[in-house]
């Protein structure tokens, strides 16, 4: 795969350096700098982050956590992005628009557990079903 490709690439350079080579299964999930790469949209050839769109996307949202990545693209998709649920989800995540689970006027602290990773966004069809549940 590219990935090993890549990867026996860098551990050859690393060898040369008198580094040890790199265990991709050890870079934690929390990597705060993979993080700050994703942050400034450095994602050229990072399959489903690479697109112009999803770059902005990126800028926004400001992705902090693994939670947020698997959301990036979720939300990128033509019924987030036309239904203002992508503007909600970056707002509430931002603090600029209150969380609630679902909606301010219909809350449910119920849902909250299946709710919160998503800031009170209902984003997945895994949501759908847990909430049918509750």
């Amino acid at each position: 795969t590219i990935i090993n490709w890549a990867l026996e690439m860098i551990n050859k350079r690393r060898a040369k350096n008198g580094e040890p080579p790199l265990d991709i299964a050890a870079i934690p999930l929390d990597d705060k700098k993979s993080f700050d790469m994703l942050q400034r949209s450095e994602t050229t050839a990072v399959f489903q982050l690479e697109s112009r769109g999803m770059k902005d996307l990126i800028k926004r949202l400001q992705p902090d956590c693994f939670e947020d990545m698997i959301a990036l693209v979720a939300l990128f998709r033509p019924g987030p992005l036309q239904s203002g649920m992508v503007d909600n989800f970056i707002d509430r995540k931002h603090g600029r628009e209150e969380i609630s689970y679902p909606d301010v006027q219909w809350q449910h602290e119920s849902l909250k557990p299946v709710l919160e990773p998503t800031y009170g966004i209902i984003l997945y069809q895994e949501q759908v079903m847990q909430i049918a549940q509750v």
